[in-house]
């Protein structure tokens, strides 16, 4: 458990480091649609959006002050309509409350980590949280295609930067 522990605080840490350091405000155009699109799915609170070279893809963070951030890559590699699928997905994570959900599921995971059970479980609660997202984003654009374009070219803009090593950063694209 002391291990657990010690592992998530370094990743709050991490995360606190993400935050506080050069993160560079987004041009007015992607503010503005992230507004638009924060008011269309009825998320009353404010959204903060950044630009950080911590992230290769969107990511959210917090949900009493939430903050969106984006790759580098997202803004000048995607076209807007594409970003707009990509924001919409986050924004389903803030609506949902996905972020204290998966706090108490980490603090669930720290205290339980001998039983097996609880990593399978896990497993399909992160995964299911991402297909639920993916879906009231698909939905919020009122086109499931227009959203897979988006991933694909996403992940295709991602893959196109050089990488000092190679690496499998994230979850199952066919999903």
């Amino acid at each position: 458990v002391a291990i657990m522990v010690l592992r998530q605080i370094g990743a709050w840490w991490f995360l606190r480091h993400v935050l506080n350091r050069t993160n560079l405000p987004v041009p007015q155009p992607e503010l503005e649609l992230v507004d638009g699109l924060r008011r269309r799915m009825g998320i009353d609170r404010l959204v903060q959006v950044f630009e950080s070279r911590f992230v290769d893809v969107p990511a959210t963070l917090g949900w009493i002050r939430p903050v969106i951030l984006l790759p580098p890559c997202a803004l000048t590699g995607l076209p807007p309509e594409h970003l707009e699928a990509l924001i919409a997905h986050e924004l389903a994570h803030i609506r949902r409350y996905d972020f204290p959900l998966g706090i108490l599921q980490t603090v669930i995971e720290t205290l339980l980590f001998f039983h097996p059970a609880v990593w399978v479980i896990s497993a399909y609660v992160r995964r299911d949280r991402e297909e639920c997202c993916d879906a009231v984003a698909a939905q919020t654009l009122q086109s499931p295609r227009r959203y897979a374009e988006a991933l694909i070219v996403m992940e295709e803009v991602r893959f196109a930067l050089p990488s000092p090593a190679m690496s499998a950063a994230g979850g199952s694209l066919t999903n």
